[in-house]
């Protein structure tokens, strides 16, 4: 037996190539033709419109639209409680 480290016969796993998106997320709706589902309360389609926009805003915006719509529906809550 030599001292020299023999080659494996197992070759290491080669990285794979990304592969293609499909069809639906390379050709992606914009936000502007997103149609969000009606609740039947105007006040919570309302406060839920920002919504259909927000995929298209970095996110740092995006975080703020969230915010803005959890508030406006919090707000609506506080209204059917009280």
């Amino acid at each position: 037996m030599s001292d020299h480290a023999q080659p494996s016969d197992a070759q290491e796993p080669q990285p794979q190539e990304p592969q293609p998106r499909a069809q639906s997320e390379q050709q992606a709706v914009p936000a502007a033709a997103v149609r969000l589902p009606q609740t039947g309360d105007q006040r919570v389609d309302e406060a839920l419109e920002p919504l259909a926009g927000v995929r298209d805003l970095p996110p740092a915006e995006q975080v703020e639209v969230y915010v803005g719509v959890h508030r406006a529906l919090q707000d609506r809550l506080a209204d059917l409680e009280g």
